[in-house]
């Protein structure tokens, strides 16, 4: 089954970056230090959530419920698809198309 969307592949990263820049600036930092070879003079410190922060594990859940089922099987059987969707999301080379659900 494909998910019928007018996703663009890589139509997440623009997003993802805009975020990063607006909240931390981790990824123009990683970037800087990539070009020039040295690490930044000040480093922000990160805040993190706990692991089982509810509104992440709520849009995970919602993520995963999303996918659509075709027949019986084990849940983790969506893992790899959420992932590949993930990176075509993203623009990564290696998912070029949208990935197709393995019934």
């Amino acid at each position: 089954m494909v998910l019928k969307s007018t996703f663009e592949h890589g139509w997440l990263l623009s997003k993802l970056l805009k975020l990063d820049d607006e909240y931390q600036g981790r990824w123009e930092q990683w970037r800087w230090t990539m070009e020039t070879g040295e690490l930044p003079k000040e480093i922000p410190q990160t805040e993190f959530l706990d692991l089982g922060h509810p509104q992440v594990l709520q849009m995970l859940s919602s993520c995963l419920q999303s996918i659509p089922t075709g027949g019986c099987g084990s849940p983790s059987r969506f893992i790899p698809y959420f992932t590949d969707w993930l990176l075509y999301a993203l623009g990564h080379p290696s998912i070029a198309k949208l990935p197709h659900e393995k019934v």
